[in-house]
C-alpha cells in the first residue's frame, strides 16, 4: 500500500528541513574555516554552492510536490536576482543597517558566483533525483540501484 500523499508531503518537508539546518552548518563552517586557514581561494566558492543548495532548499520546502528543474530554476533566478542586486548597492546599504542581512544578501557583485550558484543548484537537483529514485524504489517493491550492483 502506498502511503498517503499528505504525509509523503510533511515526510519530504521535514528531511528538506534538516537539510536546510545542515547545509547552513556547511556553509557557515567552510567560509569561517576556509577564511581562517588562508583559503578563500576554495571557501568562497564552495560557500556560494552552498548558499545556492540552501535556496533550492527552501523553494522546495515552499513547494514540496514541484518538479526538480522547476525547483532548480527557480533557485538560480533567486540567487542570480540577488546578485544581480548588488549592482545596485541596496544590501550593502541594508548590511550596514543590520549584519545578518550579509549573510543572505551579500554586498558585492562577482559575476562568478552566478556560476557557482548553478554548480550548487545542479548538486541540489541531483541528490533530489538520487533521493527520489531511493524512495520510489522502497515505495513500490523494486529493487533500489544500490541492492542490483551488489548483486552483480
Amino acid at each position: 500500500m502506498l502511503p498517503c500523499a499528505g504525509s509523503a508531503r510533511r515526510r519530504r518537508r521535514s528531511r528538506l528541513a534538516l537539510a536546510a539546518v545542515a547545509v547552513i552548518a556547511a556553509g557557515l563552517a567552510t567560509r569561517a574555516f576556509g577564511s581562517a586557514a588562508g583559503l578563500d581561494v576554495i571557501a568562497k566558492p564552495a560557500g556560494d554552492a552552498c548558499y545556492a543548495v540552501l535556496v533550492a532548499v527552501l523553494v522546495a520546502l515552499v513547494r514540496p510536490t514541484a518538479r526538480t528543474w522547476v525547483v532548480a530554476a527557480v533557485a538560480w533566478a533567486v540567487c542570480a536576482v540577488i546578485e544581480l542586486a548588488q549592482l545596485t548597492g541596496v544590501p550593502a546599504h541594508l548590511t550596514e543597517a543590520w549584519w545578518p542581512a550579509r549573510l543572505v544578501l551579500g554586498t558585492t557583485f562577482h559575476a562568478p558566483d552566478l556560476i557557482w550558484y548553478a554548480v550548487g543548484v545542479a548538486l541540489a537537483a541531483s541528490a533530489d533525483v538520487w533521493i527520489g529514485r531511493r524512495e520510489l524504489s522502497r515505495v513500490s517493491g523494486a529493487p533500489s540501484p544500490r541492492r542490483l550492483r551488489s548483486r552483480s
